[in-house]
């Protein structure tokens, strides 16, 4: 038995701003209901306090874990505290969510990385595994923020798809990569 000594703290913090999602993907523990948790979001007073607790030796925030975080009403005022208090800040969601002026809160926020975990381009593949997700918002919701991002003239968030290929996928691959690029920049031109 090797004792192990660490030497210096977390330099990442994952923070679960919402322990509820709005899919029911079959693998996910949240989707299934196996953590057995209600769906609540974390009060923003609450995420200040422990960003301020972190903040001196945290670079980096991820502001998911379990749940979907653009459902929590306070995840853009909690991102603008982590970005006040100097530290990267990263979402993960399946945005198929409809929320009022999403892109502008997303940007205005100073999100630094929006990553879209989209597995599926048609709404037969996305809707396989992302049980109750809506391809068509999906990507309206990646093109609206990319424009909004090139109305401000800023270049945050970078934002990310993430394609979990599985046999009844693998077939919208290269569909896949024309999104991407369409997601850079030339997204927002469309």
């Amino acid at each position: 038995d090797r004792a192990v000594e660490v030497s210096s703290l977390p330099w990442i913090m994952n923070l679960d701003t919402f322990s509820g999602c709005n899919l029911k993907c079959p693998f996910c523990p949240t989707g299934t209901n196996q953590l057995e948790r209600r769906r609540a979001h974390m009060p923003v007073e609450r995420a200040k306090r422990m960003i301020d607790l972190v903040k001196d030796h945290v670079l980096e925030i991820r502001l998911y874990n379990w749940g979907e975080p653009f459902l929590n009403p306070d995840i853009f005022e909690i991102v603008r505290h982590a970005r006040d208090a100097g530290l990267f800040t990263v979402i993960s969601s399946n945005l198929s969510v409809k929320v009022a002026d999403l892109p502008k809160k997303v940007v205005d926020s100073g999100l630094d990385r929006l990553t879209a975990s989209i597995d599926g381009i048609s709404q037969k593949a996305l809707e396989t595994y992302r049980r109750k997700a809506n391809a068509d918002l999906c990507f309206a919701n990646i093109k609206a923020i990319t424009q909004e991002r090139a109305r401000q003239g800023v270049d945050h968030p970078s934002v990310e798809l993430k394609f979990l290929v599985f046999k009844h996928n693998e077939h919208e691959l290269d569909q896949l990569e024309e999104k991407k690029q369409l997601s850079n920049e030339r997204f927002a031109e469309q």
